[in-house]
Parts: structure tokens; sequence; C-alpha cells
């Protein structure tokens, strides 16, 4: 929230006979005499709130990035092993017929 939009919410719930200041200093002033120290520790946990999220976002973003880095090599590993497996096929057949041919 701007310092402008908390300067309008202070200005409509004050009398008018009040002038709230419109800097973050005076506008904590007027909140703490309004709402009571209380709005001092719900600012405090509400931004450590929004640095726990911010932080859960970002490790989730991190942990995304790696499932598909790790997608993309499963499938990597697959194709090889799967060519691996002909390959393996392929020299048993030849082994196979070669044997076969020398007897």
């Amino acid at each position: 929230m701007s310092t402008t939009q908390i300067h309008n919410i202070a200005k409509q719930d004050t009398p008018a006979s009040v002038e709230v200041p419109k800097e973050w200093r005076g506008l904590l002033i007027w909140a703490v005499g309004r709402f009571g120290s209380g709005i001092l520790l719900a600012a405090a946990c509400s931004w450590a709130l929004m640095r726990v999220y911010d932080d859960h976002a970002m490790q989730t973003r991190q942990l995304m990035s790696i499932l598909e880095a790790r997608a993309r090599v499963d499938a990597e590993m697959t194709l090889t092993l799967s060519r691996l497996g002909n390959s393996i096929d392929e020299l048993r057949r030849d082994a196979a017929a070669a044997h076969r041919a020398g007897k």
C-alpha cells in the first residue's frame, strides 16, 4: 500500500481539525495513535509473513526448475538405455549368427 493510499484512509478516518502528515513517519505515528501499539506488531508480522511467502515462492520456482531438469535427464537416459538395449540385441544376434556359421 502506498503512502498516498494510507494518507487518504487516515484523512477519511480522522476529524478535519487534525492534520495527518503524508510521510511514512507521520502516518506511522497516526496509526499508533489511532489503533494503539498493536498496529506495530501487526505491521511487523505482516512484513515477516510477506518475506516468508516470498522465500517460499522462490524455493518453489527453484524446485520446479530442478524437477524440469531432472525430467529432461531422465528422458535422455531412457532414450540412451533403449539404444543401448537395441545395440546389445543386435550384437547378440550377430554373435549367434557368427557362432552358427562357424560350426
